[in-house]
């Protein structure tokens, strides 16, 4: 329960970047200005049954898609690591928050509403604040009794003499009058040990087991830097309190948070030359964008998430936990289910399941396997993404219920009935030299012929006619997900300086990359006064840190374990 009109504490310091817009930053927009009639990706018409043929083109393009599957070693980024896959979900989660159902054949999904109006400012650690969201912090015994520090939740360590381990998982709670937990996957008698409530910010950061465990990352960091603040040798420049210590500590995490995105997820994430002129950028005027500060569709539906992708099929995330078949670690499915709304009473966390941060970050672990890397950009993603009922069935009025009902077709109908830009639009929108750079696009124009040929060799058996009418259909119009994932497939690099042999999917392509980075690095500009040129935060920050660089994910878990004393940066997370 959140206070009732209460600032959040960034609106607090020093003002909302945002204001003086003179628009809601809750709704949603077109990249390059409101898209004509012309320049829609949409089906011929809004009726149910032009909806419903092109969901089946939709759903046989998902098919197609999985027809072949390569295993992760046959597809390994070496460009990627495996843990920036989930730091991704956290800038997503920390850009965009749309909680509206699949669209319906008989709705015309008409309101849209992103309820993260602040972006990259870790809302969706913090939420509002200890002032408006009191459940996700703990009560500090400093003065004035704020609730400053982030909650942490203990581990079940069975070496322990009494079974509690350190605090490294997010907080789980249970109703204390719930009597049946049959359907929490519990017994009868299991009401009293069902942790079905999660207590952080948002919802979204216990969808998976790597993600919480991320989230938790942030929590020591935040509150480690609190407590240096308030230890009595920090307290100069600004009013005395707890309050006044959580602003300084959420801006300093934030800062460190935006520099390790930029400087290192988005530098691996993104085409080089377009990160590097994205990252030249000094105001406004020189992006293509319009100076709209709504939510850009063409991001939050499109190409925000190409990271399903990037998901493995299997994860070692210790030296304990292994598959018993293999020793290549548990499939997706196992961390997946893993959280507080799938296994209420598998918590506490149990200690095998932390994770060792060098399995999935490249910290000096010597073994050769290691870090495991994320699966390469391409239309191709996990059998368990494609096939299994995880996620819920589709009830579209399209095909059997249960079939290709995957991830990557709620994504491709979320973008088809979004109001999107079509490719051909955003193409016609951006300069040559970024869209030239494209494998799918020739002298400014979508290259048709390249999206069937890739289609055409990967299709399934069946009715040739059909399959010609679907395939004529994504390939002259394809949806921008679906094309971003190609570009990014037939996007070569140099796997090393030395080498001229390229490695193709280890990033986003030209057109992907500048759709991204025209959000993200205008969303930095926006706020970077508060952030990355307030010369007072800089100094508070190199202060804290005693001058030491954090400014990728491995500096910030070297960091958290110098704080606890650990030997290694492991030995706190691992079991």
């Amino acid at each position: 329960m959140g206070g009732h009109g209460t600032a959040s504490e960034i609106d607090l310091a020093n003002g909302d970047a945002s204001e003086g817009t003179g628009l809601d930053r809750r709704e949603y927009r077109n990249i390059f200005g409101d898209a004509g009639d012309d320049e829609f990706y949409a089906p011929p018409s809004t009726a149910p049954a032009s909806r419903k043929q092109h969901r089946k083109s939709l759903r046989w393009l998902v098919k197609v898609m999985a027809n072949k599957i390569d295993n992760d070693d046959k597809v390994r980024n070496a460009r990627i690591p495996a843990g920036y896959t989930y730091l991704a979900q956290i800038l997503i989660h920390d850009s965009v928050q749309t909680l509206a159902p699949l669209p319906s054949l008989e709705s015309d999904n008409a309101w849209r509403r992103n309820n993260r109006a602040s972006r990259l400012v870790l809302d969706t650690i913090y939420g509002g604040g200890p002032q408006a969201d009191p459940l996700i912090y703990a009560i500090d015994r400093k003065p004035r009794n704020e609730r400053a520090l982030l909650r942490l939740g203990r581990i079940k360590d069975p070496s322990a003499p009494d079974n509690t381990g350190p605090s490294r998982d997010l907080l789980r709670t249970g109703c204390p009058h719930l009597e049946d937990t049959r359907h929490l996957g519990g017994n009868p008698g299991d009401a009293a040990k069902a942790r079905a409530d999660v207590m952080i910010a948002d919802p979204r950061n216990d969808d998976n087991l790597l993600i919480s465990q991320m989230t938790v990352l942030f929590h020591l960091l935040h509150n480690a830097l609190y407590e240096k603040i308030t230890d009595g040798s920090n307290q100069r420049g600004g009013a005395p309190g707890a309050f006044w210590s959580f602003i300084r500590a959420r801006r300093v995490v934030t800062l460190i948070y935006r520099t390790i995105v930029f400087k290192d997820l988005l530098s691996r994430l993104l085409h080089p030359d377009v990160y590097e002129a994205y990252d030249a950028k000094k105001t406004t005027k020189e992006f293509f964008d319009h100076d709209d500060r709504r939510m850009p569709l063409e991001f939050s539906h499109g190409v925000a998430r190409i990271g399903h992708a990037m998901v493995r099929g299997r994860y070692r995330i210790n030296k304990e936990l292994k598959d018993n078949v293999d020793g290549k670690g548990h499939g997706v499915i196992s961390f997946l289910t893993r959280t507080s709304t799938h296994l209420p009473t598998k918590f506490p966390l149990d200690k095998k399941w932390l994770v060792n941060w060098s399995f999935l970050f490249e910290l000096g672990n010597p073994a050769p396997e290691l870090p495991q890397s994320s699966r390469k950009i391409s239309p191709s993603a996990i059998h368990e993404f494609s096939h299994l009922p995880h996620f819920g069935p589709v009830r579209d009025g399209v095909g059997r219920v249960g079939e290709a009902d995957g991830l990557f077709y709620r994504d491709f109908i979320r973008g088809a009935e979004s109001c999107l830009r079509s490719v051909s639009s955003i193409l016609a929108n951006l300069p040559r030299d970024i869209s030239d750079q494209s494998p799918l696009v020739t002298n400014g124009k979508l290259d048709t012929a390249k999206i069937d040929a890739w289609i055409l060799e990967r299709q399934p058996l069946g009715d040739e006619q059909k399959a010609d009418k679907h395939r004529q259909t994504i390939a002259s119009n394809p949806p921008l997900l679906f094309f971003c994932l190609l570009e990014a497939a037939l996007t070569g690099l140099p796997a090393d300086a030395a080498e001229d042999e390229a490695e193709y999917g280890t990033c986003l392509g030209a057109v992907g990359s500048a759709i991204f980075a025209e959000f993200v690095f205008k969303e930095r500009l926006e706020t970077q006064n508060i952030f990355e040129k307030n010369e007072d935060l800089l100094e508070l920050r190199d202060e804290l840190l005693e001058g030491k660089k954090m400014e990728t994910m491995p500096d910030l878990i070297r960091w958290i374990s110098e704080q606890h004393g650990w030997d290694t940066p492991d030995d706190g997370f691992s079991s």
